[in-house]
């Protein structure tokens, strides 16, 4: 069953209006420009498909020697690199075009390497029908039988099946062999234990002491010099045969494989964004997938990848990847099949951060045991991405990364087995984090009571004016995303602000389901991060990586008027997103010149005046009982020209019930609906087309605003939908309201409204 989450049905969530003059990237490449390198390429393929294929040859030529040549050996590998990247850029696999050049790949006799290692990527991202079993079986088979055995090369691979060569071979040509079983293995495919053992070892030996591999492999280290194709291929291969051979789950402290890391030492030095042989860029995109580390060394290395493939890419929208110095027609085909792939899976929105941290214990600063289960987030990722049909990442951020690197994800996992410790400095970045519309996810590594206690500490300490709880059977992520689960299996504790959940703690362990990688054993635990990424994404609103809802002020816009606006304080939830206002500051700044000062104003004090605050702003979660002096103050300032928004933040019905009262207490009414074509809609954001949350669409619980006029003047603008929540920016499920781009126009409409005069 596909809910919400199916490619044909998939919906990236991209800013509109004017959320467009929002966003800022750091990067070169934009997300615009990817998005843009991606389409040409993809036309540029379909343009030159000839006969439902892209050979140059319907079959290959036999005296074509060449280890290289796509005429001659690694005949295929054109059509299968072009429909590799056409279905990682999203094409379907329905598409007329695609179905004939699969059924190509079905029955083509390809026996080279590279093309093989290029078509079993395509089995993986096909359904498992009996033809695409059939046809994985068979190259498992040839694959297999295929495998080096001479001592030194053990689960190495010659340019052909079967080799031509049964003693030596070239490491690079060696991890296409690796990657196709690697893919024939998360198909569903019997790869034999046996198979990764021998791979682990054959890799260890070759490393040289620099880190790097050299490119054909003698089994004395230091033969050769390292390169780095085949060092990219010797990273890549370690973390694959952890993946498939390390599922050990126990409480030991983190991993570490000090081969590996030198292998990363040696790779985070090498210039790959000044290469133009995209067939070894292809095995770095697949250490930055299989690591999930951000960065290399000092290196972002998609940025680094997506800025040289934005560079590289010709007028024509193809990219050229040249093997061997060899000039060959399908050279400009496997280049942008290479290129697709890299910039869609480098882009592929991100599941879940893994938080790399310290213990600090007075003035020592230990690490963590963060990573105790290095597969627990990569495998439980992989399977999300099964059920979205849809390639998803995860990756590994420092807890000094800036907020902009922590909510590339909307979930931000920390784990471990012993008492946190966390300078305040770090708490607050963490609560900045959350604040900004993050998402705290923590699991306790072998239900340990130590990581348990001090992670509900550090949530007291974070935001002290809320308490966990059991997360409620009801709740939307456990009853109303993709799974029903039972709450008394996931053993969630949860802490809200009354609107969404900051944080969530695991007490069950599931990480080590995800470890071991057994979602049969208990797929509830599998189920509840699909089902929590549905909730943090608003069922289908995922983000590309790249693509933010933060904003920060533009400092070369200069500023033309200040303003101040009073946020309403009482005996309550007042404050449930106190960034919102933060934001939606700074969009002002930008798109209206105007300085928004945001400041807190305690009800029954007389601090309210209209002379100082035009503008302010009341919003509640819950049950919500004024005092006489507060409702006073309240109409006082109206009466002398102050604007009011009010909103029940969430669309909480407490709170809309409270606000109902009040309103009612303080003006006699709560106002009257404001028509469609009202001119608050148009000016100076065009809201003619207002876009809403998926809970208010599937409910039909359609935002309307109300209006309480005062002395023949809109005086108070009142929500029963969400405000608060939407000027955060983030997707989020279980929320009545607006769509967070319509909420921030409207309320640049009704602040323009309101300050006016």
């Amino acid at each position: 069953m596909c809910y919400g989450f199916c490619r044909r049905a998939y919906c990236i969530a991209f800013s509109v209006g004017v959320m467009l003059a929002f966003s800022a990237f750091s990067r070169a490449a934009t997300v615009q420009e990817v998005e843009d390198a991606i389409r040409r390429g993809k036309e540029f393929l379909y343009s030159v498909q000839k006969d439902g294929n892209w050979e140059h040859l319907p079959a290959p030529d036999q005296f074509n020697r060449n280890r290289f040549s796509h005429d001659g050996l690694q005949w295929g590998m054109a059509t299968a690199t072009a429909t590799y990247g056409l279905l990682a850029a999203g094409e379907s696999s329905q598409d007329d075009r695609l179905k004939e050049a699969i059924a190509f790949l079905r029955t083509a006799d390809i026996r080279g390497i590279y093309a093989l290692g290029m078509r079993c990527q395509v089995w993986l991202l096909l359904p498992r029908s009996d033809e695409n079993k059939r046809a994985m079986q068979r190259d498992l088979n040839l694959l297999l039988q295929s495998v080096l055995a001479e001592p030194k090369n053990r689960g190495l691979f010659d340019y052909s099946c079967p080799p031509r060569n049964a003693k030596t071979t070239d490491l690079e040509v060696a991890a296409y062999g690796m990657l196709a079983l690697s893919a024939l293995a998360d198909s569903g495919a019997n790869v034999p234990a046996a198979y990764w053992t021998a791979l682990d070892q054959t890799w260890r030996m070759h490393q040289n002491s620099d880190g790097g591999w050299p490119y054909t492999g003698t089994g004395r280290p230091g033969d050769a010099p390292s390169v780095e194709s085949a060092s990219g291929a010797g990273v890549t291969a370690l973390f694959l045969t952890e993946k498939y051979l390390r599922r050990t789950a126990v409480c030991k402290g983190n991993f570490r494989d000090e081969a590996r890391e030198r292998g990363l030492q040696y790779v985070s030095k090498s210039p790959i964004d000044k290469s133009t042989e995209l067939h070894w860029m292809y095995l770095y995109q697949r250490i930055t997938a299989a690591s999930a580390m951000k960065r290399f060394g000092d290196a972002d290395w998609y940025e680094k990848i997506s800025n040289t493939l934005i560079e590289l890419q010709a007028p024509d929208g193809s990219w050229y990847d040249i093997i061997a110095r060899l000039e060959q027609p399908g050279n400009r085909v496997v280049g942008t099949g290479y290129g697709l792939v890299m910039l869609s899976y480098g882009r592929a929105p991100l599941v879940v951060n893994k938080l790399r941290y310290d213990v600090i214990a007075g003035n020592e600063r230990n690490e963590a045991k963060w990573n105790q289960r290095p597969r627990d987030i990569a495998n439980v990722v992989e399977w999300v991405g099964e059920q979205m049909e849809y390639p998803v990442n995860w990756q590994i951020v420092d807890i000094g990364a800036p907020v902009s690197e922590l909510l590339e994800a909307p979930i931000l996992y920390l784990s471990g087995n012993e008492t946190l410790g966390m300078s305040d400095e770090q708490v607050a970045h963490l609560r900045e984090y959350v604040q900004a519309g993050g998402l705290i996810l923590g699991n306790a590594d072998c239900g340990s009571k130590e990581f348990a206690t001090s992670f509900r500490s550090l949530g007291q300490k974070l935001f002290p004016n809320y308490e966990f709880r059991d997360l409620p059977a009801d709740h939307v992520i456990l009853a109303r995303q993709q799974f029903k689960l039972d709450a008394k299996v996931i053993r969630a504790r949860a802490l809200s602000n009354g609107v969404r959940e900051l944080m969530i703690l695991l007490d069950g362990d599931p990480a080590r389901t995800w470890q071991i990688n057994n979602p049969r054993s208990r797929q509830a635990d599998f189920q509840f991060l699909a089902n929590l990424y549905q909730y943090v994404s608003d069922k289908s609103r995922v983000r590309y990586k790249g693509d933010t809802y933060l904003v920060y002020a533009d400092s070369n816009i200069k500023v033309a008027r200040r303003e101040t606006v009073a946020r309403l304080q009482y005996d309550g939830n007042w404050d449930p997103e106190p960034g919102g206002w933060v934001r939606f500051a700074n969009i002002l700044h930008n798109t209206q010149q105007t300085e928004l000062v945001v400041q807190r104003v305690q009800l029954g004090k007389n601090e309210l005046s209209a002379k100082q605050y035009r503008f302010a702003h009341l919003t509640t979660t819950q049950s919500l009982k004024l005092t006489d002096a507060q409702r006073a103050e309240i109409l006082a300032y109206v009466n002398d020209g102050g604007t009011l928004l009010v909103d029940a933040a969430g669309g909480n019905e407490q709170g809309v019930d409270a606000l109902n009262q009040e309103l009612h207490a303080i003006f006699g009414t709560f106002g009257n609906p404001v028509p469609s074509d009202h001119a608050i809609y148009k000016s100076p954001v065009d809201l003619s087309r207002p876009a809403f949350r998926v809970l208010s669409i599937n409910t039909s619980v359609i935002p309307k605003l109300h209006v309480i006029t005062v002395q023949n003047r809109a005086a108070v603008y009142y929500s029963r939908s969400d405000f608060s929540a939407a000027l955060v920016g983030q997707p989020v499920d279980g929320l009545l309201g607006y769509d967070p781009s319509t909420a921030v126009g409207l309320l640049t409409n009704i602040f323009a409204a309101g300050t006016s005069k």
